[in-house]
């Protein structure tokens, strides 16, 4: 039952969230992190991703296994911004 709230990191390229109990993610963490290379939050409770994950344009992996995401969030805005 955790969420990640507000911090400010920048020339961040991995995030590593596995298994953390994640339930959300705030629209306000990725607008800063644009090197974001690698994210991985599988093993989480996300059922939902923010719009602002399209800014990422960096980003080379998206791990998402094992959580409770619609379908078509991942395919449609997500995915086809990668």
């Amino acid at each position: 039952m955790y969420a990640l709230y507000k911090f400010t990191l920048y020339l961040l390229t991995y995030l590593l969230m596995r298994n953390k109990c994640v339930e959300t993610i705030p629209s306000q963490l990725f607008i800063n992190l644009t090197d974001l290379m690698y994210v991985d939050v599988s093993d989480n409770q996300l059922d939902t991703l923010p719009p602002q994950i399209r800014r990422l344009t960096n980003l080379q992996t998206l791990m998402l296994n094992n959580n409770p995401l619609m379908h078509a969030q991942v395919v449609t805005p997500v995915l086809s911004s990668i």
